[in-house]
């Protein structure tokens, strides 16, 4: 969505992998999952001096055949432009197939410093695309299929 520099992309994925910081998000997803959390309630899932990725575990919910939606927002350390605004957060709603590591976008916003929105976008999320790795998408599917094989076990 937005082309962040690969190296970017790494830094964030290797602090995705800590573990401590996995299980603290597949609990408040899972409670979120049981309807435990009726609001935002984010959670950060990845990052680096330049970006951090937060997941909103409200907002977490198991569509029809097994894939799961969520709302995530990514903060920037300098502006962004890729999309003509001058933007510093964005986000994001994944449709996720955990079972077949595949994702789509059904919709997103672009966020000034001051939270104000700049632009929005919805639409169906089309065929959905593989997971690459050490990517932003890569580290919400992995605390989400923590979150969906947890609940799949009855935890």
């Amino acid at each position: 969505m937005h082309g962040a520099p690969q190296s970017r992309i790494s830094g964030v994925t290797d602090l995705v992998k800590q573990v401590g910081q996995r299980g603290m998000l597949a609990t408040t997803l899972l409670a979120s999952a049981a309807g435990a959390i009726a609001e935002e309630a984010w959670v950060r899932v990845a990052a680096s001096p330049e970006v951090q990725v937060f997941v909103d575990a409200g907002s977490l919910s198991t569509e029809a055949h097994g894939l799961v939606s969520v709302w995530t927002k990514t903060r920037y350390a300098s502006e962004q432009t890729d999309v003509g605004v001058r933007y510093t957060a964005d986000m994001t709603f994944f449709v996720v197939d955990c079972a077949g590591a595949r994702y789509g976008i059904a919709g997103g916003r672009f966020l000034d410093a001051s939270g104000n929105v700049l632009r929005q976008f919805t639409g169906p999320t089309g065929e959905l695309r593989p997971i690459r790795a050490a990517t932003k998408i890569d580290a919400v599917a992995r605390a989400v299929r923590t979150v969906d094989a947890n609940i799949r076990r009855g935890k």
